[in-house]
């Protein structure tokens, strides 16, 4: 398997470009952060999806042992999983491509950021995996930290049964490297760090849903019918044979304002599926303006 450099805008969720983009802006003078500089909730980041590796060993005797997990990562990997390593947790079938990420983190000092897709009751779902690496030195990585992002883009699915089948036929869709900006302009030149306090291992209690910064709101003919709060999160939108990539900005029960990727000729009818949600929404478009549109549910 071949991990390609790429760009922090490769990874499509905004939860976790927002988790790569804390990590670069930590290691500024250094490949990589150290992990007690780590704290996912100043990001306004729910770290139930997070998995803490430590890792052990160096080359091909490397290994990967969990030392914290969130809530729905638990969900994924099933009980006990503190103390035991990558090997024993993760479903044979999904082991090699698990591990080959895992040592690629750990021997680059890179983020990687890697799809795994399988199908579903006929829908199509992808799994992100996002690795982050850290370390007190800037040279030896010592800690990997793993968000799991799961998303379908047709319809709702059982979490139990796309377990199995990403276990019985998932296949790899894209694997990418990415070094931090420090680490790409210097990729042979490690730095010290100054010494730290004694290790602190981010909570894995979930957090309050993240408020940002909307763009200036909808035209007056916009009529909502519920309140509305402002998020920053990704979409996907579907219609016919077509896939396209959205910011949602603002929402509610009744609909939302999402923002296009690109500009592209969307109908008035689509369905939208949002991330860390399995369920689509039937959208209609109710205004435009340039890449934004307003969408009415149901």
């Amino acid at each position: 398997m071949s991990f390609q450099p790429v760009s922090m805008h490769s990874v499509r969720s905004s939860n976790q470009r927002t988790l790569v983009e804390h990590w670069n802006m930590l290691s500024v003078g250094r490949r990589f952060p150290s992990i007690e500089d780590f704290n996912p909730q100043a990001r306004d980041h729910t770290p139930e999806q997070l998995i803490i590796w430590d890792v052990e060993g160096s080359g091909s005797q490397r290994q990967f042992r969990v030392r914290r997990m969130g809530l729905r990562a638990a969900e994924a990997l099933g009980s006990g999983p503190i103390g035991r390593t990558m090997e024993e947790l993760v479903p044979p079938a999904l082991r090699e491509i698990s591990l080959q990420g895992a040592h690629e983190c750990a021997a680059t000092g890179s983020a990687i950021y890697a799809i795994i897709s399988t199908v579903a009751n006929g829908n199509l779902v992808d799994c992100e995996r996002l690795l982050l690496p850290f370390g007190r030195n800037g040279d030896t990585v010592e800690h990997i930290i793993a968000a799991l992002q799961l998303i379908s883009f047709q319809g709702a699915v059982e979490r139990q049964e796309v377990s199995r089948d990403f276990e019985t036929r998932s296949q790899m869709t894209f694997a990418g490297k990415i070094p931090s900006d420090w680490g790409a302009r210097n990729p042979l030149v490690t730095v010290a760090a100054p010494a730290l306090s004694p290790e602190r291992v981010p909570a894995m209690a979930p957090e309050p849903v993240a408020v940002a910064a909307a763009p200036a709101g909808p035209p007056p003919a916009d009529k909502r019918q519920a309140a509305r709060r402002k998020v920053l999160k990704t979409g996907k939108i579907h219609f016919g044979k077509s896939r396209e990539v959205c910011t949602v900005r603002d929402l509610s029960s009744t609909g939302a304002s999402i923002e296009l990727a690109r500009q592209i000729n969307v109908p008035d009818y689509f369905t939208l599926v949002l991330e860390m949600e399995s369920a689509a929404r039937k959208c209609t478009v109710v205004w435009r303006n340039g890449l934004q549109l307003g969408i009415q549910f149901g």
